[in-house]
């Protein structure tokens, strides 16, 4: 009988090794709301939203970089200065309204040049949506984006959202390489430690780099990548700079298991501090 149990004991506590050996559940985590800057608009950007934001409608503020997060036009600034002309674009509008409210985004003209088309959604009735983003260094900033909202009539009614200006300052330059990005977002999530030459390149595909870890590795671990784990260079936009930074995604799981656990990271490239982290397996 005593033998039984303790068979019955350690059967349980391999259990209870194997589970605290794959991916933990991480809370979702963001440098940028977990920050405690505080800054407000501008007087010159105060003055001019009073001209161009619709009075009686609460202007969304970001507090940590001081732009405008959200708004509606009156009905004076949201006219389409070419409407009937025949020869304004959705974009070309959007960019139109842009430039009236870049001084509330401390944009400037370079910044509306360079901002980056992501997409257009128009189905021929109702409002307008075009979404655009910006690259600094040629490096995509990280979920910054502005989406002009406008009528069938491209007037504009709404803006949402932001992006950074070119000039503004870097934390610092791309120090780690994207395996070492890996490595610390596996230990975050698993609490193991792998070595960076684990890790093999396998392609570059749509601006990310695939890697796999190698199989002598996992078995050594008891753990898995259910799929490559894909990673890009991108720039985090923080209170004191942009950050250079890795986006990249892990799937992680037990050999002998068909669940895993699915999480973005993004994990800067100057000192290797966890930015962001979210879980993608609850968002789906």
């Amino acid at each position: 009988m005593k033998m039984r149990r303790f068979a019955v004991l350690l059967a349980i506590s391999t259990v209870v090794l194997a589970a605290s050996l794959t991916a933990k559940d991480r809370p979702n985590y963001d440098a940028l709301a977990n920050s405690n800057a505080s800054k407000d608009l501008s007087p010159e950007a105060k003055a001019k939203a009073e001209k161009l934001v619709k009075h009686g409608a609460t202007m969304q503020v970001e507090k940590r970089l001081g732009v405008p997060s959200f708004l509606f036009a009156n009905a004076e600034s949201a006219q389409n200065k070419n409407q009937g002309t025949g020869r304004t674009t959705e974009e070309s509008a959007a960019r139109g309204h842009m430039a009236k409210f870049a001084p509330l985004y401390q944009l400037a003209d370079y910044d509306l040049a360079t901002a980056e088309l992501k997409s257009i959604h128009n189905t021929g009735r109702g409002a307008i949506v075009v979404q655009l983003r910006q690259r600094i260094d040629g490096v995509e900033v990280f979920r910054d984006e502005i989406k002009v909202v406008m009528n069938q009539k491209l007037d504009l009614v709404a803006m949402s959202g932001y992006i950074p200006t070119w000039t503004k300052g870097r934390t610092g330059a791309f120090t780690l390489s994207p395996a070492q990005a890996i490595a610390l977002a596996f230990q975050d999530l698993t609490d193991a430690q792998i070595n960076t030459p684990s890790l093999e390149w396998r392609e570059t595909r749509d601006e990310f780099d695939f890697f796999t870890l190698d199989t002598q590795t996992e078995s050594g671990i008891n753990l898995h990548m259910v799929e490559p784990s894909r990673v890009k260079r991108v720039m985090f936009d923080l209170p004191e700079g942009l950050e250079p930074a890795y986006y990249l995604e892990l799937n992680v799981g037990s050999p002998d298991s068909t669940d895993s656990d699915f999480y973005s990271y993004v994990i800067s490239a100057v000192d290797g501090k966890l930015l962001f982290r979210n879980n993608l397996t609850s968002q789906d």
